[in-house]
C-alpha cells in the first residue's frame, strides 16, 4: 500500500512538472511538484501550489481520486484489523456453546425413558 502511494506521488509529481511549464505557472521545480502532489493526494490542498494548465488540472483530478481511494483503502484495512479479534472471540464462544448444548443433549437422551426402552 505504501509503495503504491509512493509510486502515485512520484508519477504525479513528474507529470505535473512536465506539463506545468510556461508563463504564470507556480510549480517551478521538483520540490514544488512533490509538495503539491503530497498535499493534493492527502486532500489537504494548502493552495500555495496549484496547476494552471489543463493538463496539470487533469493530473490533479486523477491524483485526488487516487488519494481518496488509497486513504479509503487504508482506513478499511485498519478497521478490519480492529474488528477481526472480536469476530474470532465470538466464533470461539459460539463453538463452546454448541459443544455444551451437544453435551447436554447427550446427557438428556441417555437419561430419557425412551432411550432405555429402545
Amino acid at each position: 500500500m505504501g509503495l503504491i502511494a509512493l509510486a502515485v506521488l512520484m508519477v504525479s509529481s513528474v507529470a505535473t512538472l512536465q506539463v506545468e511549464q510556461g508563463e504564470g505557472v507556480n510549480i517551478l521545480d521538483a520540490e514544488d511538484a512533490v509538495w503539491w502532489s503530497l498535499t493534493t493526494m492527502t486532500t489537504v490542498g494548502y493552495g500555495d501550489r496549484y496547476p494552471v494548465t489543463s493538463e496539470g488540472r487533469l493530473v490533479a483530478g486523477l491524483l485526488m481520486v487516487a488519494g481518496v481511494g488509497l486513504f479509503g483503502t487504508l482506513s478499511g484495512f485498519l478497521a478490519a484489523w480492529f474488528v477481526e479479534p472480536g469476530d474470532d472471540e465470538r466464533l470461539q464462544e459460539l463453538k463452546a456453546l454448541r459443544e455444551e448444548i451437544a453435551g447436554l443433549r447427550r446427557l438428556v437422551e441417555s437419561r430419557s425413558p425412551t432411550a432405555s426402552n429402545g
